[in-house]
């Protein structure tokens, strides 16, 4: 099968499917057979809405040529006295050079602990171990616009990414009600933030 034994098919026609971690690497050995020698690979979620005039203006400000890793930065396991592991969230997107997917894809000990450990966490993981610096750009984001303060947002622009659809419906809606709200969301999401006049403020 074209992602090898990282995939189970049976397992991902059920609602949980394989798993985080498996997936993402059957992803980037898909990426580095099919499309290699790319300046920059971008992986998102399905849920995530990319602004890509904006991603593309941030790609920009680093060198293609160095391994690195970026997008929002999120911790785990730091303590005053102990430095625990940074990683890119997945879900607001993330960006990786072709040196940064080759030196992940060719280290012995960047494998999944189980298929469905998180994935974002474990490329964290294994790029700090690698060296590659993981890198912070704030146009990325984890979560819907309303979780950010509107100031925050309008000072660290270009926006690049928001994460899940963001609606706000009883239980009972429809899923022709909710595919309607998501969609009025996202549309009012680009016409407020993704309009160059918001990506160049």
């Amino acid at each position: 099968p074209e992602f090898g034994d990282w995939v189970d098919s049976a397992k991902e026609s059920t609602k949980q499917g394989s798993g985080h971690c498996s997936k993402m690497m059957a992803i980037l050995q898909y990426l580095s057979r099919h499309v290699p020698s790319r300046k920059w690979y971008v992986v998102v979620d399905d849920d995530t809405l990319l602004n890509v005039p904006a991603l593309l203006k941030t790609l920009e400000k680093h060198s293609p040529s160095k391994a690195l890793y970026l997008g929002e930065r999120y911790g785990w396991g730091h303590r005053e006295t102990i430095s625990g592991n940074n990683y890119i969230t997945t879900g607001g997107g993330m960006a990786m050079t072709q040196p940064a997917l080759e030196k992940v894809l060719s280290c012995n000990g960047c494998r999944c602990r189980a298929p469905d450990v998180p994935d974002d966490m474990s490329l964290g993981s294994w790029f700090t171990s690698l060296g590659v610096p993981i890198l912070n750009e704030p146009g990325f984001h984890q979560s819907e616009p309303d979780n950010y303060h509107p100031e925050v947002v309008r000072l660290t622009g270009p926006v690049v990414s928001f994460h899940r659809f963001g609606t706000r419906l009883p239980a009972s809606a429809s899923e022709k009600e909710k595919k309607k709200a998501q969609r009025k969301n996202w549309r009012d999401w680009v016409n407020r933030y993704f309009s160059s006049s918001s990506s160049s403020s």
